[in-house]
């Protein structure tokens, strides 16, 4: 089950499909055609008049056969790349734009779409990858971020914000990840048998990153709603709309204090619990059969059960993932095909741009292995090489200052041709992103470069270096 399309899609669409035919006349400004363009998803690369449209993807959720319609979507429309994003949502590159508007109308026939992929919005909510595969973890929360995402996307306000709105959950309190680092972070808890959230606010990347600050030790389920509701009320009513750089959440902490900061959400909040509006949860939606047991790295599988359910990772270098030739697509296509005839919940992308196939039965686990060696080489590499994330940087993106991928390139051939054993790195995490704006989270890893320009007596690309920010002690540091 994937999010509801909203109900204005269609009209949104032939907006953008008018603005754009008055763009390209020169009837419609360039202002005007950005400022709705880009909270529809759609950005200009860094090459003129070349576009790309970001699909959502809740919680990283999508079905083979809704991929497999994408593949083709991007093939009839001119592009040659899709591009898995750190958000774990996907990119549809190097499009004309007059292409777009067939893109918009294509997604929308096979349930998806770009609608709040951009600008300042509710963007595309997290989940982790391991959620619903058994770990140690309290509750899946999928069908949570799934309820938001149908509940929050739709409404006008989500699309007239001071600066952009990130939601993440964590499943496990021992693996907070992007949770601690997100406007709102929601880590799932138990108490008295009831579900609820431990809320973390004004967590963030970009200028002045920081932690979210500890706003409640436990949120009944129930009010999830009026939590981001009120939130974004707040957020809407307070944010700073004159300076973007200084527009998120967390300059608030920073000019109130976390005292009254809390004291103006709870007001929104306890407003927004008066519309007695809560979310339409379907929590079997997303259950799996039995445990998942996790085969990353290309490992051999251990002996199981013959029911027990698998999952293992396809690897993606920074994401990419090339339709360049007949034989590459067909090869990604019988991938997929193969694990659609297993069922929707099989395939997640990632937010260190790779996809976890899960859910697939032990004893088919060995026909899907040979097709994943057999479209991969990478499948077989270690850990640390296939997860080394870097956002497009400056080869497509506009704010892009260094070539952040040449860079990961080129750290990836080091590590890989070291003489240590790298199975001993399989949890490390190394980060690039090519400008301050940290699409590639460089801040939440083990080793992270954020692209800057220094000057001298000229201006020149350079990386600023960070380490050992793999785990952070949330409550320490948030206070």
């Amino acid at each position: 089950m994937n999010y509801k399309l909203p109900d204005s899609l269609t009209k949104d669409i032939n907006k953008f499909a008018t603005l754009a035919t008055g763009f390209q006349n020169n009837s419609v400004s360039t202002t005007e055609f950005k400022a709705f363009r880009v909270p529809m998803g759609v950005y200009e690369q860094r090459k003129n008049g070349i576009y790309m449209a970001r699909v959502r993807a809740t919680g990283g959720f999508i079905t083979p056969r809704q991929l497999l319609g994408m593949i083709d979507i991007a093939l009839r429309n001119g592009s040659d790349l899709l591009h898995i994003t750190t958000r774990a949502e996907v990119q549809i590159l190097n499009l004309e734009l007059s292409s777009v508007e067939h893109v918009l109308k294509e997604l929308q026939d096979i349930g998806l779409a770009t609608k709040g992929g951009g600008g300042n919005t509710v963007r595309n909510i997290l989940v982790s990858e391991y959620s619903g595969l058994g770990r140690e973890e309290v509750f899946d929360t999928t069908p949570y971020a799934m309820a938001l995402t149908n509940a929050v996307v739709p409404e006008a306000d989500s699309y007239l914000m001071p600066r952009k709105l990130k939601i993440a959950f964590s499943s496990d309190e021992n693996y907070v990840d992007y949770a601690g680092i997100n406007d709102i972070g929601l880590i799932a808890q138990l108490k008295d048998e009831k579900r609820g959230f431990k809320v973390y606010l004004g967590g963030g990347a970009g200028s002045k990153p920081s932690v979210g600050w500890l706003y409640k030790e436990f949120l009944p389920a129930e009010e999830l709603y009026a939590l981001v509701k009120g939130v974004k009320d707040f957020f809407n009513a307070h944010g700073n709309r004159k300076d973007k750089y200084k527009a998120r959440i967390r300059f608030l902490f920073y000019k109130w204090g976390k005292e009254e900061t809390f004291r103006l959400i709870d007001q929104y909040v306890e407003e927004a619990k008066k519309t007695g509006i809560t979310l339409e949860v379907n929590e079997k939606a997303y259950l799996s059969a039995s445990r998942n047991l996790l085969v990353d790295k290309g490992e051999k599988m251990p002996s199981c059960a013959g029911r027990e359910l698998v999952s293992t990772v396809l690897p993606f270098t920074w994401g990419n993932v090339w339709l360049r030739s007949s034989d590459e697509v067909n090869r990604l296509k019988a991938i997929l095909e193969f694990v659609s005839n297993i069922g929707d919940h099989t395939i997640r992308f990632t937010p260190k741009q790779n996809i976890r196939f899960r859910n697939i039965p032990a004893s088919v686990f060995s026909e899907l292995e040979t097709l994943l060696k057999d479209y991969s080489a990478a499948y077989d590499k270690p850990a640390v090489l296939n997860n080394i994330v870097s956002c497009t940087g400056a080869d497509t993106c506009r704010l892009g200052i260094c070539l952040s991928k040449g860079l990961a390139t080129v750290i990836y051939k080091a590590i890989e041709q070291h003489d240590i054993d790298l199975d001993l790195l399989s949890d490390a995490r190394i980060n690039v992103a090519g400008c301050p704006n940290l699409c590639g989270q460089p801040l939440w890893a083990d080793l992270g470069f954020v692209g800057k320009v220094l000057h001298t007596d000229h201006a020149y690309p350079a990386y600023q270096v960070f380490i050992g920010a793999n785990y952070i002690d949330i409550p320490q540091l948030a206070q």
